[in-house]
C-alpha cells in the first residue's frame, strides 16, 4: 500500500520497524540496510533505467556505499543486493550473484523455557509473542507436519503473530481493525472485537485469560478471552505499532507506543 511503498524512504521509521521485527543478533544487517537508505541506494535502484546492466548498477552502488560508509565490500554488496531484491530490481535467481554473507556463523544460545506461572496463562502453549515472557521463541510438541488443517480469512492483512490460550483458542489481529478469537481445532470464529484502526501488534494472554492487544488507534485494549468483551482500554499518544504487551508477575502490563513512551498499566 502507500505507506509500505514510502516506508523505505524514512530511515528512522524503517529502523524502528526492523528493530521490532528482527532479533537482536541482526543489528549489523539492520545498520547496513539503514546506511543504504541514508545513501539513497533504494532511490537510485528504483530510478535506474531498465536498459542499464544490473550487475554494473549494483556494483557501482555497492562501491559507493563501501567508500562513503567505510564498510567492507562484502557487506556493501549484501546491502545493495538485498534492497535490489526487495524492490524487484533483481529476481531471486539473480540474487546469488550479489549476496554475500555478512558474518560468519553466529553462535546462539537459548535460556531454558520458563514454566507457566503468574505471568502467563497456565496451560497455554503460546500465550504471547515469541511464546513466553522471556521471548525465547521455544515451543513444545511435535510441531507442524505441513498439512493444512484449516484457514480463516480476515478482511485485510494479518501481520500480527497469534497467541494461543490454554483451551486452544487462537487470538490474532488483522489490518481490518479486528482482533479474532478462533477455535484452534476447526478454525471457526468464536468472536471478534473491532478496534479503531489496524491491529499489527501481537496479542498476549494474561494469567486470568485476559487478552491484551494494541492498535494503531493509539489504544491498548484488555478483553475478556471467553466472550471478547471490553474490560478496559488505555490511550497512548500514538500507534501501539508492533509492541506486544509484556505482563509482570504482579499483573502490571507493559507496552510501548510510537509516542516515544513505555507504559506500565496496572
Amino acid at each position: 500500500d502507500g505507506e509500505g511503498n514510502s516506508l523505505w524512504r524514512d530511515a528512522r521509521r524503517l529502523r524502528a520497524l526492523l528493530s521490532d521485527l528482527c532479533p537482536n543478533d541482526n543489528r549489523r544487517e539492520i545498520n547496513l540496510l539503514i546506511a543504504a537508505v541514508e545513501e539513497n541506494i533504494p532511490t537510485d535502484l528504483t530510478n535506474s533505467s531498465q536498459s542499464s546492466p544490473k550487475d554494473m548498477l549494483l556494483d557501482r552502488l555497492a562501491k559507493r556505499l563501501e567508500e562513503d560508509r567505510g564498510v567492507t565490500s562484502e557487506a556493501a554488496r549484501w546491502a545493495v543486493g538485498t534492497w535490489a531484491l526487495a524492490l524487484g530490481v533483481i529476481s531471486p535467481s539473480d540474487s546469488a550473484k550479489f549476496h554475500h554473507p555478512v558474518e560468519a556463523k553466529i553462535e546462539r544460545s537459548f535460556p531454558p523455557a520458563p514454566q507457566p506461572g503468574s505471568v502467563q496463562q497456565s496451560g497455554s502453549p503460546w500465550p504471547m509473542f515469541h511464546g513466553d515472557a522471556q521471548r525465547t521463541g521455544r515451543g513444545i510438541g511435535r510441531g507442524a507436519v505441513g498439512r493444512l488443517k484449516w484457514r480463516f480469512e480476515t478482511g485485510d492483512r494479518v501481520c500480527s503473530s497469534p497467541a494461543i490460550g490454554a483451551d486452544g483458542t487462537i487470538y490474532v489481529g488483522s489490518w481490518d481493525y479486528n482482533l479474532y478469537a478462533l477455535d484452534g481445532r476447526a478454525g471457526q470464529l468464536k468472536w471478534r472485537f473491532k478496534t479503531g484502526n489496524r491491529v499489527y501488534s501481537s496479542p498476549a494472554v494474561g494469567a486470568d485469560g485476559t487478552i491484551y492487544v494494541g492498535s494503531w488507534d493509539y489504544n491498548l485494549y484488555a478483553l475478556d478471552g471467553r466472550a471478547g468483551q471490553l474490560k478496559w482500554k488505555y490511550p497512548t499518544g500514538n500507534w501501539v505499532y508492533s509492541s506486544s504487551a509484556a505482563i509482570g508477575a504482579d499483573g502490571t502490563v507493559y507496552v510501548g507506543s510510537w509516542d516515544h513512551n513505555l507504559y506500565a498499566i496496572k
